[in-house]
């Protein structure tokens, strides 16, 4: 009996020793084989856009196709820089519920001209998206 334990023992640290192992080698990198760009918070005194801001902004680049969203709608998510830029980005993200179904969206706008870094929209209905399917590449960029 207390060799089976000593073996018990033996085999459940060898066990450990190999789960820990397994581990870390998957954690040093990610899915693409690179390293996490890590994001650094801009102090809110530094920041040199409001939300007002960016609502108009958003407004501009995209005339008329979301009126129906009020300034209570949107959240600034903060300023915040990388490492290796130097870059302010501004996160501007949207959320209401219309007919009982929820619209959102995010756009994130980069430099001191507000320039789309990436933006993201989801319709409450499939149909009222900004790029169906049977639009062209070309079109869609337009």
């Amino acid at each position: 009996m207390a060799k089976l334990k000593k073996f018990g023992i033996v085999l459940a640290s060898s066990a450990l020793s190999f789960g820990m192992f397994s581990s870390i080698a998957s954690a040093s990198l990610n899915e693409e084989g690179q390293q996490e760009r890590i994001q650094i918070q801009v102090a809110s005194t530094e920041n040199v856009f409001t939300k007002n801001d960016l609502i108009k902004k958003f407004h501009e680049l995209f005339p008329k196709k979301f009126d129906f969203l009020t300034s209570s709608d949107f959240y600034m998510g903060g300023a915040h820089i990388y490492p290796d830029d130097n870059t302010v980005r501004y996160d501007l993200s949207f959320n209401k519920t219309i007919d009982g179904k929820r619209v959102y969206g995010s756009v994130g706008f980069v430099g001191e001209k507000l320039e789309i870094e990436q933006f993201y929209y989801q319709p409450a209905l499939e149909k009222d998206s900004l790029f169906p399917a049977k639009v062209s590449k070309e079109a869609a960029k337009k």
